[in-house]
């Protein structure tokens, strides 16, 4: 699996040799396929899209995710303090937090009991907010989201199935 262009009348992809894994021999092409897609996204979206900067706070939902687990790892790797997750059951927690040690458990927050996220966030944040949300939660906690939020702050809507909305574009919802 990996990442590369597929030139016009070849019948295989050009994976650049840098950005290429071997498939692990439990994974179905859909999951190995999973893996350099959710990284591509988001590194696009963080360093080239939005232009995240060391020091910037993240609110990252559904932390156990694909897309997620990408989101954490490549804000952990360009700087991105403090880093917020949140969950949707304890097993998720325990996923999260067992992947990213490096991650204060106080961090890794509960969406599935409605909002209490939000009002971790402003309280971890002093009243402030995040600079960047990525969100991949339904309208129901679109509000609270919105509201982790500080100001000049960015949210990245992404649907549910990892996909961006607007049409292959990315919805920046700037406060």
């Amino acid at each position: 699996m990996g990442v590369g262009r597929w030139p016009e009348g070849r019948r295989q992809p050009e994976l650049d040799p840098l950005l290429r894994w071997p498939l692990p021999e439990e994974w179905s092409v859909a999951e190995a396929v999973a893996v350099p897609y959710a990284y591509s996204l988001v590194y696009y979206f963080l360093q080239v899209k939005v232009k995240v900067r060391a020091g910037s706070s993240i609110l990252v939902h559904e932390g156990s995710s694909a897309i997620g687990q990408a989101a954490i790892r490549v804000a952990a790797q360009l700087g991105c303090d403090p880093i917020f997750t949140t969950v949707g059951s304890g097993r998720q927690r325990a996923l999260v937090t067992e992947l990213f040690p490096q991650m204060e458990p106080r961090y890794v927050l509960s969406h599935e009991d409605g909002v209490s996220f939000e009002l971790a966030v402003r309280r971890m944040t002093r009243g402030r907010g995040v600079h960047l949300v990525l969100n991949t939660l339904g309208q129901s906690k679109l509000k609270a989201t919105l509201r982790c939020l500080r100001l000049s702050g960015t949210v990245l809507q992404l649907n549910r199935e990892g996909g961006v909305d607007c049409d292959g574009g990315c919805l920046l919802v700037e406060r």
